[in-house]
This record gives structure tokens, C-alpha cells and sequence, in this order.
């Protein structure tokens, strides 16, 4: 009967990796669109003075500027997802740590057992 469980918990295990490699990959698309939407691209409107002033000429122009923006983004928005996962999982475990210190002297071993 345990081996049934074992299996069941590694399964269970893999299933929860692999979903939260797809968050992150689905957080990266989500990234890249923020950055894309920001100046209006693919809303088949003209971009606003603001934009066209400050990130077509000074971000979008010069070689691998945007793109470099664009990845550090991207990891910026995973970075946060991964820690906001780890604090929900933590926050799900309802895992409490307390810790007592007694300051009390015990006068023999009886006193330790009925302790």
C-alpha cells in the first residue's frame, strides 16, 4: 500500500514542477507583452510623442538596447513570480516554528519524569 503512495506523492511532485516551469515561461510571454503594449505596439495605433521621444529614439534605435530591456523585464517578472510562489507555498504548509526556553531546575531524575 505504501508503494502506491510513494508513487503517487513522486507524481504528484513532478506535476507540481512542471507547473511551475510553465508559470515562469507563461510570465515571460506575459512580460514581453507589458513591454509591447506600454508604447502601443500591435494596438494599431500611433504611438504618442512620450514614446516615439523617449523609447523609439533612445531604446529602440540603438542596437540591442530594447532587446536588453526587454530580457532584463523578463527576469525581473520571473524573479518576483518564483518568490511570490515560494511565499504561497510557505503560507499553505501552515508550517509553525515555536521555540520555549524554561529556565528551571530539575532536582533529580524522578523530578525528570513525572516532568
Amino acid at each position: 500500500n505504501t508503494k502506491f503512495l510513494v508513487a503517487a506523492t513522486a507524481a504528484n511532485e513532478r506535476s507540481s514542477s512542471s507547473l511551475a516551469i510553465m508559470q515562469v515561461v507563461l510570465a515571460g510571454g506575459f512580460a514581453f507583452d507589458i513591454i509591447d503594449r506600454s508604447t502601443g505596439g500591435t494596438l494599431n495605433i500611433d504611438p504618442s510623442d512620450w514614446a516615439v521621444r523617449y523609447v523609439f529614439a533612445g531604446l529602440i534605435d540603438p542596437i540591442g538596447v530594447w532587446f536588453t530591456v526587454n530580457i532584463v523585464f523578463l527576469f525581473f517578472l520571473c524573479y518576483a513570480l518564483v518568490r511570490l510562489m515560494r511565499y504561497l507555498v510557505g503560507e499553505a504548509m501552515g508550517i509553525l516554528t515555536l521555540r520555549i526556553k524554561l529556565n528551571k531546575k530539575i532536582r533529580s531524575e524522578d523530578g525528570l519524569h513525572s516532568f
